[in-house]
């Protein structure tokens, strides 16, 4: 399994994945983990990976408590299962 960090915005900035901007996140505008998420292989331009830290030190909102996170994508439903 190959683990790629490239942040395709500024840390503390989330790309929307339905119009690649950069936004700036906070617990005020919370990124969005949902929707078209970049496969790993094609999104980070190396071929053989299969996860993709994608962006840091974003927020985040889950049962109306915001915490800050680092978003992944994965072709696997469970990469932690992996190791």
């Amino acid at each position: 399994m190959w683990n790629i960090a490239r942040y395709p915005c500024n840390p503390g900035q989330f790309e929307d994945w339905s119009t690649g901007a950069c936004k700036t996140s906070s617990c005020s505008v919370v990124a969005n983990p949902d929707g078209e998420a970049p496969e790993p292989s094609s999104g980070s331009g190396f071929a053989d990976a299969s996860t993709w830290q994608y962006a840091g030190d974003v927020y985040v909102s889950y049962n109306g408590v915001c915490y800050e996170v680092d978003l992944s994508v994965s072709e696997f439903s469970d990469p932690g299962l992996l190791q």
